[in-house]
């Protein structure tokens, strides 16, 4: 470790001293400057009514120009028995034919074999990518099958043995 001269040690502590000064005085100016005046605009935007001067407020609205200069005459009133409502049609309810995965075959790549698909009677072997019927196989694991059908995406599990 080198030693620092001593003329460089006290020409730093010179420099900071003058910093911290200047920093303490400049600090003291700006907490004696009187605050700036308000602006008048800020002024009257702020200005709380009384409680009986809403009418006040409202005929004060009315009168300032709002669409291409023209004052609002009347206000915009909806009538609702002018309304007319109808509902939204439901969507169909769209249950997942009764599917049961009767066991899984192999290792990877897995097999299931399928049954309950009611656009194909029987028992069938899917492997990802088939399509049996309407249902699409995404996916074939060792603890079950997942199958896009219309709209949504299901997993179906085997249940173990005594269940």
């Amino acid at each position: 470790m080198t030693r620092m001269h001593p003329w460089v040690a006290l020409l730093r502590l010179g420099i900071l001293l003058a910093s911290t000064m200047t920093l303490v005085r400049a600090w003291r100016t700006a907490s004696e400057l009187p605050p700036p005046p308000p602006d008048p605009r800020v002024e009257k935007s702020l200005r709380f009514p009384g409680r009986d001067s809403i009418s006040a407020i409202v005929a004060e609205a009315r009168r300032v120009p709002v669409f291409g200069g023209h004052p609002v005459a009347e206000p915009m009133v909806a009538n609702h028995a002018d309304l007319e409502v109808t509902a939204l049609p439901r969507q169909p309810t769209v249950l997942m034919p009764q599917v049961i995965v009767r066991s899984i075959v192999g290792g990877p790549p897995w097999q299931a074999v399928l049954s309950g698909i009611p656009s194909a009677g029987g028992d069938h072997v899917a492997r990802p990518g088939d399509r049996i019927g309407d249902l699409h196989v995404v996916a074939v694991s060792s603890k079950g099958v997942t199958i896009r059908w219309a709209d949504s995406t299901w997993v179906v599990v085997m249940l173990e043995a005594g269940r």
